[in-house]
């Protein structure tokens, strides 16, 4: 990936031909698909749950453990948990442990997604705040290096590569001859897995002072650094994948 690619700042920087030409399929089986989404003061939590439901999921909020709980018994069964993320990691692992959902959540009781911050929170030790995290996948996550010309946070569009077909990115390989797609990010830490390597863990990285963790799939886990719901088509038809991802085998058969 050039230098010129990597330094993206501006939306106008990127034309909707080099972002992708992934649309969500709007006939897609996620119709039905209930997606608890996590209410822990995250600034995107209207705009995550309004692009669950552009495509076809029907996103449910929830504030405490007790609610997660009460709307699986209630509400039928629970596909998913979606952590959204815009804030500060220690404020959103405090309240995640008072609100008890940080125990349901590392009780795995369902596929999880995480979005920017809540990517974050599936690692184990945060330097912003210098907390525990959720330690869902082997890692930390700390500031992004300074580098000339850089300016922190990393604030806009940039490209996403990735080794091999991954299920996130539609089965493309990330070195076809199609332009790499293109994300909207806004952030200042970045993940570091210390599983890059392991058999059944996908990641993509994109390029800005260093290289950056910009999603990970691992079995039950979907994470992204960037923010799919303001990334345009592309962003959606990849919210959607994820979700396919993360869909139990039995609601998908359900579906068909």
């Amino acid at each position: 990936m050039s230098q010129q690619d990597a330094n993206i700042r501006q939306p106008d920087d990127v034309r909707e031909s080099d972002a992708g030409t992934s649309q969500p399929d709007t006939a897609s089986s996620l119709d039905g698909m209930r997606v608890a989404v996590v209410d822990y003061g995250a600034g995107n939590l209207l705009s995550l749950t309004r692009a669950l439901a552009a495509v076809g999921a029907e996103p449910l909020v929830v504030a405490t453990g007790d609610e997660l709980r009460a709307l699986a018994a209630t509400a039928g069964e629970v596909d998913a948990v979606a952590l959204p993320g815009v804030g500060a990691a220690g404020q959103a692992m405090r309240l995640l442990n008072e609100s008890g959902l940080a125990e349901e959540l590392r009780a795995r009781r369902w596929p999880l997604l995480g979005v920017c911050l809540g990517m974050q929170l599936f690692y184990e030790w945060l330097d912003e705040g210098a907390c525990a995290g959720l330690g869902l996948l082997p890692g930390v996550v700390r500031r992004l290096q300074p580098r000339a010309g850089f300016k922190i946070p990393h604030m806009g569009w940039n490209r996403v590569a990735w080794a091999g077909a991954q299920p996130l990115y539609g089965g493309q390989s990330g070195s076809g001859e199609q332009p790499a797609p293109a994300y909207y990010f806004v952030h200042s830490y970045t993940c570091l897995p210390t599983d890059a390597n392991a058999a059944g863990i996908d990641y993509a990285l994109a390029e800005y002072s260093e290289p950056i963790c910009a999603s990970v799939c691992a079995p039950g886990i979907v994470g992204v650094q960037y923010h799919p719901e303001k990334s345009g088509a592309v962003g959606l038809a990849t919210l959607q994948r994820a979700l396919t991802i993360l869909r139990p085998p039995l609601r998908r058969a359900d579906s068909q």
